[in-house]
């Protein structure tokens, strides 16, 4: 379940979007950042940990996805592809790890 999402776009070909998502009893991030220099641009999901500190659990390279988005974008649109494929990866990486207390 998304609990918050955040979009920000500049005149210079910069955009990024963040989104929180509750999944399972855990808090995910989720955050892409797509400029118009290719080595400034990441795509990252991390999970919260306990001690509220954020713990990053896949990347994605930018070679799969920077080319296939525009160079300006007014709306999440282009990076909501990314975000998805990110955090069913953490999905997956998570399910695969004992319960906390085990």
């Amino acid at each position: 379940m998304i609990v918050d999402k955040g979009f920000d776009a500049d005149e210079l070909s910069r955009y990024i979007l963040t989104r929180v998502h509750h999944v399972d009893g855990q808090v995910l991030w989720a955050r892409i950042r797509r400029d118009h220099a290719v080595y400034q641009c990441a795509a990252a999901v991390g999970v919260l940990t306990p001690n509220l500190t954020g713990t990053t659990l896949a990347i994605e390279p930018r070679a799969t996805w920077y080319p296939n988005t525009p160079e300006y974008a007014d709306d999440e649109g282009p990076l909501t592809d990314v975000a998805d494929r990110l955090l069913a990866h953490a999905r997956t990486i998570l399910a695969g790890l004992p319960s906390p207390g085990c």
